[in-house]
């Protein structure tokens, strides 16, 4: 019952874009060691949109992840980590040709 409430908060939370705060619940909540499968998979769902939300793209991107892997239909979660994976790809390489215009510039 308390994870269902700490997950029900960290939901509210993400809806009014307090990552931070949402972080803190999430955590709280996958601590618990009695959990169903499909609770621990929304936390980690919304532990995913908190740290969206909170600028931590990398971490975000991992919680997806581990989402997807579990179960690929699960909400949004499919779009969410390919748009993160796609994003982190095409800012790398931005980063590459910048640098590599910069070289070829001296």
């Amino acid at each position: 019952v308390l994870f269902r409430s700490l997950l029900y908060r960290a939901e509210a939370m993400v809806e009014l874009n307090m990552g931070e705060g949402a972080l803190a619940l999430t955590k709280e909540a996958l601590r618990s060691s009695k959990r169903d499968e499909a609770l621990l998979r929304r936390g980690r769902y919304l532990r995913g949109r908190a740290y969206e939300i909170a600028g931590k793209a990398g971490m975000a991107t991992k919680e997806y992840e581990k989402v997807y892997a579990e179960d690929a239909r699960f909400a949004d979660v499919a779009q969410r980590a390919s748009s993160r994976l796609r994003n982190a790809w095409l800012s790398s390489r931005v980063v590459v040709n910048v640098s590599m215009s910069r070289s070829s510039m001296r």
